[in-house]
């Protein structure tokens, strides 16, 4: 604590002060030695001083505490003891030199096995917050927590330290009294630090972050005035480069409710691992999980492999887990990466890996995953925070004594759904990428629409997601998103043929004409005809070149590495998009039965829509690599003419 420090100073002064005189300016040893006498009395006086706190236990946090507004602060730094009087605002500026001073002795001196002066910085901290606004400003944003651990409470794991620790070692008072106390003063509004902005004369302040929803909540937080409010559009185009979805069950009809009580059930557990395991058999390249604590992702991850799961989601893709230490980070990334690397034999899936990570972890907030490090997002359950956290608590009970009832709990709900903003925010890094994210949890979905927590997702995603009645529809969603077609269903939905290459991707129009022959769908009339064909493909934008560096792509193994960009395919506004492989196929097939050597610029969702036998085929045919169907009769000279014409 900040006593120990103390003494570690005054002991590396009494042995070697001349070596430190120079680090002390215009104090000498001497006198630093007795201004730290000084120091230390006050600071046992401050700890008789919270050995006095009536301390009760309180039913919410299960804890034996005192919480109290702010101000109080000052009534227990300033109460006399047995070994003088308090610290004052007067004494501010002493105990602020003197902790400089003893710092400096402490990082001076290279033998020294002490913290470095830790403990007496952040009493530094404490005295100037505390002394600085006036005692109603102190009320207002700040409030005091006096607490003891229990004994049968059970240890904390980590190293994070306590917010204002400063006795919790070595002091007589806590030895006596066999329970050692933490002091905490804790600032529940940021107004604090703009409000401070605003005195210093700052002119314009800009806030910009991508996860500033909901604005509302944010704005209020802030607690000054922000007249103007700008929320912009995303760079990608949502329609084409982005899914998402919200299931309410798994494959197996199983709630996928992931709150506190259900998250822990085997038949939940069991029914999650099955949701990856689909998805992980054709989402190509990176899938991140992302779990709303530690604790739920390595409950989750032992279940799978005791139950045998694990091993079958990694005979699709390699998991590898979120670590605590960073050591232990760099190693799982650089594993990660060389998974996503590797190149997969033919017929053998997707290839790519999967990240376990957690919300408000490393992965989820301080990585930028780009391209094929991140496909999708499974956004397991909701991330509130932590219900037991002290820090948690007593915000909301801050905020309701301040404001209006439940204006914690709506603070509350705004931290959830903008660590989910944040998670989601790691699919889509650039303009030209794309993905995927699922909410898997029932309580993002009320009625079949987006529940109310849902509505704070982040402006440019909220749009793309939809509320799916089952497991099922979301897979066939997201297979009709990435281009993969359902194993099994490939040779048998191979569309028929249409009339003309202008009705591909359009059922409503192949269905109208589903009575007529060939000859009745494309004839009409020669050039004519032709012309007309044109203007309508034209019109429906459909773009018909450069097939040939499509294949060329594909066969130089480029597959999967990105959106499907041949030349101007994704970039000109006249490019066609498939809503599915078997669409596209049909639209090559039509073409090459027309004989046309270069047939189209064809993008569909996902380049591995291309490796379906049966387009692979169509493009062949049309590069003039198999031999070309039989000659066809007069009735096709006129589809000849209406393909040209779309060229």
């Amino acid at each position: 604590g900040a006593i120990t420090e103390l003494d570690d100073a005054f002991d590396i002064l009494e042995s070697e002060g001349p070596i430190c005189e120079e680090a002390l300016g215009d104090m000498t040893t001497d006198q630093l030695m007795a201004h730290i006498n000084l120091l230390k009395k006050n600071l046992c006086n401050l700890e008789d001083s919270l050995l006095a706190v009536k301390l009760s236990r309180d039913p919410t946090t299960e804890r034996t505490m005192s919480k109290a507004p702010g101000s109080h602060i000052l009534e227990i730094f300033g109460r006399s003891g047995r070994l003088g009087d308090g610290i004052c605002a007067k004494d501010a500026q002493r105990i602020n030199l003197i902790v400089r001073k003893a710092i400096t002795v402490l990082t001076y001196s290279q033998d020294s096995t002490s913290s470095g002066g830790l403990n007496l910085d952040k009493l530094q901290s404490l005295v100037a917050v505390m002394f600085t606004p006036q005692p109603a400003e102190l009320d207002k944003n700040y409030q005091v927590l006096v607490y003891e651990e229990s004994e049968d409470e059970p240890k904390k794991g980590g190293t994070k330290r306590k917010a204002v620790d400063f006795f919790g070692d070595m002091t007589t008072a806590a030895a006596r009294e066999g329970k050692p106390r933490t002091l905490c003063l804790w600032c529940f509004s940021c107004s604090v630090a703009l409000q401070q902005l605003e005195k210093l004369g700052v002119h314009s302040l800009i806030v910009t972050s991508g996860t500033l929803s909901p604005m509302d909540g944010t704005i209020e937080s802030f607690g000054v005035p922000f007249p103007v409010v700008l929320e912009n559009k995303h760079v990608i185009d949502p329609s084409k480069q982005l899914w998402g979805a919200v299931i309410s069950n798994g494959p197996d009809g199983v709630s996928m409710e992931a709150s506190f009580k259900q998250c822990r059930e085997p038949a939940y557990i069991r029914d999650l691992g099955k949701v990856v395991q689909t998805l992980a058999s054709f989402v190509p390249d990176g899938l991140l999980i992302a779990f709303h604590s530690y604790k739920q992702k390595e409950d989750v991850l032992k279940a799978w492999r005791q139950s045998g799961l694990y091993d079958e989601i990694t005979s699709r893709k390699p998991i590898f887990d979120e670590p605590k230490g960073n050591r232990e980070m760099q190693l799982t990334m650089e594993g990660y990466s060389r998974a996503l690397n590797r190149e997969m034999p033919a017929g053998t899936g997707t290839g790519g890996a999967i990240l376990a990570a957690v919300c408000r972890g490393k992965l989820c907030e301080g990585i930028d995953f780009t391209d094929r490090q991140c496909r999708m997002v499974i956004m397991v359950g909701i991330p509130y925070p932590n219900r037991n956290d002290l820090r948690v608590i007593l915000k909301q009970s801050f905020l309701d004594a301040r404001g209006n009832q439940g204006d914690g709990r709506a603070w509350y709900t705004r931290e959830a759904i903008r660590a989910v903003n944040q998670t989601l925010g790691r699919v889509i890094r650039h303009r030209n990428d794309f993905g995927g994210v699922l909410l898997c949890d029932t309580r993002y979905a009320k009625d079949g629409r987006l529940a109310p927590i849902a509505r704070g997702l982040s402006s440019w995603l909220a749009p793309s997601v939809s509320v799916l009645p089952s497991f099922e529809a979301a897979a066939a969603g997201c297979r009709r998103f990435f281009g993969i077609a359902v194993p099994g269903r490939a040779k048998a939905a191979t569309p028929e043929q249409p009339k003309s290459l202008g009705q591909v991707g359009h059922p409503q129009a192949q269905s109208s004409n589903a009575g007529s022959g060939s000859s009745s769908a494309t004839a009409g009339g020669g050039a004519t005809a032709s012309q007309a064909q044109s203007r309508a493909t034209k019109k429906e934008g459909v773009s018909l070149s450069a097939l040939g560096a499509l294949w060329k792509s594909l066969k130089a193994g480029a597959a999967g590495a990105a959106p499907p960009v041949a030349s101007s395919v994704a970039t000109e506004a006249s490019a066609r998009v498939f809503a599915s492989p078997q669409l596209a196929g049909a639209a090559l097939a039509a073409a090459a039965a027309a004989h046309v050597p270069a047939v189209a610029d064809v993008w569909v969702p996902s380049r591995t829509a291309l490796a379906l036998p049966a387009t692979k085929r169509a493009l062949k045919v049309a590069l003039g690599s198999q031999p070309a169907p039989p000659k066809a009769s007069a009735a096709a000279a006129p589809k000849q003419a209406a393909v040209a014409g779309g060229a």
